[in-house]
């Protein structure tokens, strides 16, 4: 087993709490092939500290050979060939966000949708070319299937296009605390770019500040990544939708769309905490990809004798659900490399 060696000169235990600390950030982004610079490690360690503490305690954990730094990119030993990952990653996704945006602001175009954000692997520039351009939607109370059924045929437009939209996470204005506290929707939560609806992302923020017992270091929301929000809706395109849709039409989409989701999750035995349906919500994260996330993370943390950063598996109680929501049953086991986000 591999073990951390984060011993001090002084015997400073705060210091080895933070070396410790920075090992677990790295590790967590070595699932996803994602080497981290100093501010990135800086903010999503679960201890508070400041920045400049953390640049001397990564330049100590280099001399070590406890990590190895590429440039200003860090990562594990025999990980340095990532630095590389993330460079040609990042171009790629530079050409990805161009029509991510294009689609944002289609998706703003809609009727009764007040924010629409960038998640998953896009959202911190780690994507292949084939990889799917995910979203998270909030609207109007009592239209999350009726906002459903239009990015579903968005999203069929888009892949005769070449591009594979997933607006997987839907959720209504007046419901925007998230049905799941663990470490991994707390990076999500903080990693997603907002491009239009900012005062509402405020809002999806202030209603998670449990979050923040995850990611005490997390101050600049959304992160600093130079992605500006859109232009806003077109609104011809969107007063003519709203208009059309206001109706029995409208109620007729919303009605059909909740009907044949709720038939298809009848169809399955086993629906995990990463699929909800529910009046006021649409959640749909492929295969457990949550879990496997930090069963992989638990796996890198037995290797070197760490334990999870909170409660658990990485959640407040164990569970990292809202009480009624249920766990999913067994998940398949986590590849070593190359999670995408």
């Amino acid at each position: 087993m591999a073990e951390s060696n984060c011993d001090h000169a002084g015997g400073d235990s705060a210091h080895e709490h933070l070396c410790e600390a920075i090992l677990k950030v790295l590790l967590y982004a070595d699932i996803f092939d994602y080497p981290l610079v100093a501010e990135e490690v800086h903010r999503y360690l679960n201890v508070p500290t400041r920045l400049e503490q953390v640049q001397q305690a990564l330049d100590e954990a280099v001399r070590r050979g406890d990590i190895v730094q590429t440039g200003p990119f860090y990562s594990l030993p025999q990980r340095a060939e990532l630095a590389a990952v993330r460079v040609r990653r990042g171009e790629i996704s530079r050409r990805m966000w161009r029509r991510a945006r294009r689609y944002a602001r289609l998706m703003a175009s809609l009727p009764f949708v007040e924010m629409v954000a960038v998640t998953g692997a896009l959202s911190v520039d780690n994507v292949e070319a084939d990889a799917d351009i995910d979203f998270m939607l909030v609207c109007a109370p009592g239209q999350v299937w009726l906002v459903r059924a239009l990015t579903g045929i968005m999203r069929r437009v888009a892949r005769a296009l070449g591009d594979r939209l997933c607006p997987n996470y839907i959720l209504a204005c007046n419901a925007l605390e998230l049905d799941q506290r663990n470490l991994y929707a707390a990076r999500e939560l903080f990693q997603m770019v907002p491009l239009y609806g900012f005062e509402v992302y405020r809002r999806l923020i202030a209603a998670n500040t449990w979050a923040f017992n995850y990611l005490p270091n997390v101050t600049m929301l959304p992160p600093n990544n130079g992605h500006h929000p859109v232009r806003g809706p077109i609104r011809p395109l969107r007063r003519s939708l709203e208009f059309g849709l206001k109706g029995w039409l409208g109620r007729k989409l919303h009605e059909a769309e909740w009907q044949r989701w709720r038939r298809m999750a009848a169809r399955h035995e086993h629906v995990g905490p990463e699929v909800v349906l529910a009046p006021d919500r649409f959640k749909m994260h492929d295969l457990g990809h949550g879990e496997r996330i930090l069963a992989a993370y638990a796996e890198r943390l037995a290797r070197y004798g760490l334990s999870f950063p909170g409660g658990g598996r990485g959640t407040e109680d164990g569970t990292g659900l809202k009480p009624g929501t249920g766990l999913s049953s067994a998940f398949g086991p986590p590849s070593a490399h190359g999670v995408s986000l």
